[in-house]
């Protein structure tokens, strides 16, 4: 077979949770289209809980470091002066050439607003009733060709 080309994105959260993957942060994504994900939680107390934690914390370090166009000793050195804020440290890195810039959303009129505003369409909560039923009779009829 031919490459398969997945646009993935990646979320840490305080060096305890990791989630990579192809979903967004929303209904669709998370509730109607195909998706994969991975997570990684560092719970306290768990066996390896240092260890992972630091695994975690290394990944981010070196994410942050190829987007600023730095490396990640410079990162980690930047966090520390900036009292552990990930954005003081991004702030202080910032620069020409490969780096990291503000997201300033764009305005909007009402009728962009009400279009792309959470909707149905767009962002649906749910499969739609006959999507449900199709694809769970298709399911079906794979379990029963296999028994």
């Amino acid at each position: 077979g031919g490459p398969i080309y997945v646009h993935a994105k990646i979320v840490i959260m305080d060096n305890r949770l990791m989630r990579v993957g192809s979903s967004n942060l929303n209904n669709r994504s998370l509730g109607f289209d195909t998706e994969c994900d991975l997570t990684v939680e560092v719970r306290p107390g768990q066996p390896g809980e240092a260890e992972t934690r630091a695994r975690v914390a290394g990944l981010r370090t070196a994410l942050l470091a190829e987007h600023l166009g730095t490396a990640p000793r410079a990162v980690q050195q930047a966090v520390d002066e900036a009292g552990s804020s990930m954005i003081g440290a991004i702030e202080a890195l910032r620069g020409g050439g490969r780096s990291l810039v503000p997201f300033l959303p764009p305005e909007f009129g009402v009728a962009e607003d009400a279009i792309l505003r959470e909707n149905d369409l767009l962002d649906p909560e749910r499969p739609a009733g006959r999507w449900r039923r199709s694809r769970l009779h298709r399911m079906r009829q794979r379990l029963d060709a296999k028994r």
